[in-house]
C-alpha cells in the first residue's frame, strides 16, 4: 500500500474587530450600542452576485474580498443586520450584510440535520477512550512534541473527550471511504467537538491517509500547513484518532484545541 495523502484545517473564532465565539447558543450579549446576537445555526451561502466581505459592520469599513453568489460560509453570530463569517473557501473572517446571506440551517434543520447530535451522541458513547493511549498513537504525539520541544512550545496534552472526537473521526473516514474535513455524517471537525460537549477558543484538524503513524507524523511536520497546527502555541490540548483504511492502509486524525 503506497497511497498517501493528507489535509490541515484550522480554524480561530476570532474576529478582531467585533467579538470572540466559542459556543453557538441562543443568548443576547450587549456590545456597545449595538446588541450581538448569537444564532442557533451555523451553516450559510451567499445569496446575490458580488457581495462584499467588511472589516466592520458598515459601508465605511475596508473590503477584504468580494464573495461570489453560492460561496458557502459558517455564520458565526449577527451584529445588528450584518453577519460575523468564516469563509472556509477563503480562510478569512469578517462580515457582510445579512440580506445577501442564505441560512441554510437554522431553527428549523432538515431531517437530516436534526439527526446529527443523535449521531454525534451514539457515536461518542460508543467509543473507548482508554486511560493510555496505544502504541501508535503514541509514537505519532512523541514526534509531534518532540517538534514542538525543538521550537520551544510545550508539549501537547491529550484530552480524553478530544481523543473521542478523533477516533470517531477516524472510523467514520475508513467506513464511509471519504476523505475531508467536513463529514458526511458530522459536519465539520468543530461541529463535531461542540456536539461532544468540548469548548474551544481556537481549534484545528490534521489528516493523513499513510502506512504508519511515524510517516504521518514526519509528512504533517515536513508541510507548512500542517506544521502550522502542530507549533500552535495555543494548542495545548490534542486528540488522535486511527484507523484501518483500504485505499491508504491507515488514517490518521489529530484534533487540536485552544481551551
Amino acid at each position: 500500500m503506497n497511497k498517501k495523502i493528507a489535509i490541515t484545517l484550522t480554524v480561530c473564532l476570532v474576529i478582531t474587530t467585533m467579538l470572540v465565539v466559542t459556543a453557538f447558543s441562543a443568548s443576547d450579549t450587549k456590545i456597545d450600542d449595538s446588541i450581538f446576537q448569537r444564532v442557533s445555526y451555523i451553516d450559510g451561502q451567499i445569496n446575490a452576485t458580488d457581495v462584499n466581505l467588511r472589516e466592520g459592520t458598515s459601508t465605511e469599513h475596508k473590503v477584504t474580498c468580494v464573495l461570489d453568489k453560492g460561496t458557502e460560509v459558517k455564520i458565526l453570530g449577527k451584529l445588528d443586520n450584518w453577519y460575523a463569517l468564516y469563509v472556509p473557501s477563503k480562510k478569512t473572517v469578517g462580515v457582510a450584510d445579512s440580506k445577501y446571506i442564505k441560512t441554510i440551517t437554522e431553527n428549523k434543520p432538515s431531517e437530516q440535520t436534526a439527526s446529527v447530535p443523535a449521531k454525534v451522541a451514539a457515536a461518542v458513547k460508543n467509543v473507548i477512550s482508554p486511560d493510555t493511549i496505544g502504541k501508535e498513537e503514541k509514537t505519532l504525539l512523541d514526534i509531534l512534541n518532540t517538534a514542538r520541544k525543538d521550537a520551544g512550545l510545550d508539549p501537547l496534552k491529550v484530552d480524553t473527550s478530544l481523543q473521542k472526537v478523533a477516533q470517531i473521526k477516524a472510523k467514520d473516514l475508513a467506513e464511509n471511504d471519504y476523505f475531508d474535513h467536513k463529514s458526511p455524517s458530522y459536519g465539520s471537525p468543530f461541529d463535531l467537538m461542540r456536539r461532544s460537549g468540548i469548548d474551544f477558543k481556537s481549534a484545528g484538524e490534521n489528516l493523513s491517509g499513510n502506512e504508519s503513524a511515524k510517516a504521518a507524523a514526519e509528512a504533517w511536520i515536513k508541510n507548512n500547513n500542517h506544521s502550522a497546527n502542530i507549533l500552535n502555541a495555543n494548542f495545548k490540548y490534542v486528540g488522535i484518532g486511527i484507523a484501518d483504511d483500504e485505499k491508504y492502509g491507515k488514517v490518521f486524525v489529530t484534533e487540536f484545541i485552544e481551551k
